[in-house]
This record gives structure tokens, C-alpha cells and sequence, in this order.
């Protein structure tokens, strides 16, 4: 009887190792363009050998082991990237003068489309497209040490508010109220840009740094705004809604197969949601369906590493600009700043 047990228990080991072979398969051969570390296809690699191509396997699992084999050993290592050129994302930028030095630039004589072209590029191929699937895991942007385990993540973090911050200081820096206006319209054309360009990540960093309580109490700005950019405003701020759960930004984002940078705060709120709302096993068993659910989020983020913004080249003079020591304010400071050029109570007369 305690052989026979014994046996039963080797078929159903080998029934599970050849379940096991099947989901790797099946999952190597899905998800291959993001390819695989050699410490990983070695270790499968092992497995496979060990367990389904070893002597006195059975032939089904050594038919499979050998297919499995040959489908790791093929899978590059790193990424796979799709070669997708630059259209239907916005028209071309006016010719900018490409040897004006960064510091004599002001933003509201620059080009919309060349700025938010440049933010894109920088974004995206500085950031975006570095992002290994492994930085999502466990919340590690959260943990101490998190520039070691989602260095990419975290750049987009800070990049994200580097660029909201900018947003809000510029406006509140300016004194007049004409330019401050003049000023307030090119930032809206400029997250238009950033939305034809599937940009939503800074476009969701524009959006908040016109929402800062120092920037939406001007009353007397946003009334000169002319009502063509109140519109573009008002659509813009639509699609990127917390209404839903970001409904229109997500149901957005299904539609798109062109180049593009997904609002990485989505995902990561959604990654937390499920690390934190699940745990990581029941009983002794894995709790696979937590798992399903972080390599959907995560796929849904990266699947844009397909499109790469290969139809965008750098411009030296604007990335200095927009990369190199943009003014900055801390709240306290923004928010006195814009009681001065707008008091608290003052009529249109009294508001140079």
C-alpha cells in the first residue's frame, strides 16, 4: 500500500510539472517582447531538464519539455521593441531657431508643437521606454530604496512634478496680467500638443500645475483667456476626469495603438490597490489571481514600449531649456505670490 502510494504520488508530481510546463510556455511565448534575464532562462531551462527531458519521463512530458526547450533558448534576452514612426500624433512643429541659447528663451514665443514634441522625447526616451516590468513589483517606488528597484518609475515621478511645479511658478511669476494671460493661452496650447501627441502623463502634470490653488484662483487671468482655449482646456481636462476612476482617460487609452505615454499615476494607484487589498498567498497555495491582476496592469502600462516615438529628434537649445533649472516655488511661497498680482477681493481696475 505505501508503494502505491508512493507511485501515486510521482504521476501526480509529474501531471503538475507538466502543468507547469505548459503555463511557461504559454506564458514565454506570450509575453516574449519583453524577453528574459539569463539567470531566468537558465533557471527554466534547469527545470526543464530536471523534470520533463530526464530519463524515465513520460513521452508526453519529454515531447513537451523538448518544445518548451527550444521556445526559452529562442527568446531573446531583453526587449523587443516595435520600429513605429511618429503619425497621426500632431502636425509638425514651426522652425524654431536652433541656435538661440536656452537662456534667452521665453516660453510664450516658442513654438507649442516643438515643446511638447520636446517634453515628449525627453519623457519617453529617457524614461518611459527604460522601464523593466520589474519596476512595479511589490510597490517598490514606495520602499527605501526604490531608486534601485524602480529607478525609471521614480525619474517619471519627479518628472511629473518637475513639470507641474514649472507650470504654476511660471504663472505666478509674471506680473502683468496681459502676459499673464498671453501666457496662461500657451500653456493650454501646449497640453493640447501633449494630448495630440498621446503624452497623458505630462499632460496629467500641465493639468496639475493649472489646478494649484495659487494658479485657479486668478480669476482675472482665466477670464482673458479667449474662449477658443477655454474650450481646449475644458476638453482636456475631460478625457484626463477622476471621474470613474479615470473612465474616459482608460477607455481612451484602449483605443490607442500608436505612440504614447500612458499617466503612470493610474497604474501605479491600481498596482497599490491590488498589493495591498491581497494577499500574496492562501493557506500554502499561491494566490494567482493577485498576480493576474498586477501582469494586466503592468502589460497595460508597457504595451506602448512597442511604439516608440521614433519620428522625434531632440532639439539641444529647447531640451536645455525645458531640462535645465526652470523656475520653481514651494506652495507657500506660489500661493503669496499670487495674492500679490491678484488680491484677494480686487476688481478687474485694480489688476495691472
Amino acid at each position: 500500500a505505501s508503494e502505491l502510494s508512493a507511485q501515486q504520488r510521482e504521476d501526480e508530481l509529474r501531471k503538475v510539472r507538466v502543468r507547469v510546463g505548459v503555463f511557461v510556455k504559454n506564458w514565454v511565448a506570450g509575453e516574449s517582447r519583453l524577453g528574459l534575464r539569463q539567470a531566468v532562462k537558465d533557471k527554466m531551462l534547469a527545470f526543464v531538464r530536471e523534470h520533463m527531458t530526464c530519463d524515465g519521463a513520460p513521452d508526453y512530458a519529454a515531447a513537451l519539455g523538448r518544445s518548451l526547450e527550444r521556445t526559452i533558448d529562442e527568446t531573446p534576452l531583453g526587449r523587443r521593441v516595435r520600429e513605429v514612426s511618429l503619425v497621426h500624433a500632431a502636425p509638425k512643429p514651426t522652425a524654431i531657431e536652433t541656435n538661440i541659447s536656452s537662456d534667452r528663451m521665453k516660453l510664450t514665443e516658442l513654438d507649442e508643437v516643438a515643446v511638447a514634441t520636446q517634453l515628449t522625447f525627453y519623457v519617453s526616451s529617457q524614461m518611459f521606454e527604460r522601464i523593466e516590468h520589474t519596476e512595479f513589483f511589490n510597490a517598490g517606488w514606495l520602499n527605501k530604496g526604490g531608486d534601485m528597484t524602480s529607478p525609471n518609475v521614480l525619474r517619471m515621478i519627479d518628472y511629473f512634478n518637475y513639470v507641474s511645479s514649472w507650470v504654476s511658478t511660471l504663472l505666478v511669476l509674471e506680473k502683468k496680467v496681459k502676459e499673464r494671460a498671453k501666457l496662461l493661452d500657451k500653456i493650454v496650447r501646449i497640453a493640447y500638443q501633449l494630448r495630440k501627441l498621446n503624452n497623458f502623463h505630462l499632460l496629467v502634470a500641465v493639468l496639475g500645475g493649472l489646478g494649484n490653488s495659487a494658479v485657479s484662483r486668478l480669476k482675472h487671468t482665466h477670464g482673458r483667456l479667449p474662449k477658443k482655449t477655454q474650450a481646449m482646456l475644458k476638453e482636456l481636462e475631460d478625457v484626463m476626469s477622476m471621474e470613474g476612476s479615470y473612465a474616459t482617460y482608460r477607455k481612451t487609452l484602449d483605443s490607442i495603438s500608436s505612440p504614447c505615454v500612458p499617466y503612470l499615476g493610474v497604474s501605479l494607484t491600481d498596482l497599490t490597490f491590488v498589493e495591498e487589498g491581497n494577499p500574496n498567498r492562501i493557506g500554502e497555495m499561491i494566490y494567482f489571481t493577485k498576480y493576474r491582476f498586477i501582469a494586466k496592469i503592468v502589460r497595460t502600462a508597457l504595451r506602448f514600449q512597442d511604439y516608440p516615438y521614433s519620428g522625434i529628434q531632440p532639439v539641444d537649445s529647447l531640451q536645455s531649456y525645458l531640462n535645465s533649472g526652470l523656475p520653481h516655488m514651494e506652495d507657500k511661497e506660489l500661493y503669496s505670490n499670487s495674492l500679490t498680482i491678484e488680491p484677494r477681493g480686487a476688481s478687474s481696475k485694480d489688476i495691472k
